[in-house]
């Protein structure tokens, strides 16, 4: 919140995290931007988890969307008090699609 654009700042923060992610293998995603009524609409696909896929392999795939349960928790922790409302869709299996939104005033 102290940056001097907190919403900007975390969306760069977690394109990052799954650009390294993705370049690591982990997981793959899609990223995606659009101005839609004056606001900024960020989203992510995220597919192909790795933790997913191990948890399958050692037949406990109930655990398979753990990660994404924890990266839900800590974007509620990160986005607070930023401007940016987002919609968490947990499709399991370790998938999800995100979808930020924050208007230009909240980026500054």
């Amino acid at each position: 919140m102290r940056l001097a654009k907190p919403a900007e700042s975390v969306i760069t923060y977690f394109k990052a995290m799954m650009d390294k992610n993705d370049a690591c293998g982990f997981v793959s995603f899609k990223y995606g931007k659009e101005l839609n009524e004056g606001r900024t609409e960020i989203r992510f696909e995220i597919r192909n988890c790795i933790y997913a896929d191990i948890f399958k392999r050692l037949g406990c795939p109930e655990l398979c969307d753990l990660i994404r349960l924890e990266e839900m928790r800590e974007l509620a922790r990160i986005t607070k008090g930023t401007g940016i409302s987002y919609d968490y869709e947990l499709l399991g299996g370790g998938d999800a699609n995100i979808v930020f939104s924050f208007t230009q005033d909240a980026s500054k």
